[in-house]
């Protein structure tokens, strides 16, 4: 165990929280469950690095990445589905239908 001499480390560490009513701690679990844990940004990866998973970070840090998909804020969707209509097929009423024969594509 890396940090025997810590019990509030420890504690905050556990699946479970013991203070009051008990209760699973679901970022908790995750944590321990998962091989790679991500941020959605490079501020989001740093806040769970420093903040809200720090100990878990501590005590593994090769787990924590940071991988974007690429989409920025502002991206075209964004404007469009913020003013009110897109050209999505979704927005259309087009979502489900089969394209095939007679059909026209969305």
């Amino acid at each position: 165990m890396q940090f025997p001499e810590n019990g509030q480390r420890l504690a905050r560490l556990s699946l479970i929280d013991e203070a009051g009513e008990k209760h699973v701690r679901m970022a908790n679990l995750a944590c321990v469950g998962s091989h790679a844990i991500n941020g959605v940004a490079a501020l989001h990866s740093d806040l769970l690095k420093l903040t809200v998973l720090h100990d878990f970070y501590e005590l593994d840090p090769g787990k924590f990445h940071n991988v974007t998909n690429g989409v920025t804020p502002g991206a075209g969707w964004c404007s469009a589905t913020e003013a009110g209509g897109s050209d999505h097929p979704h927005d259309r009423g087009v979502v489900g239908q089969q394209h095939g024969a007679g059909a026209a594509p969305a």
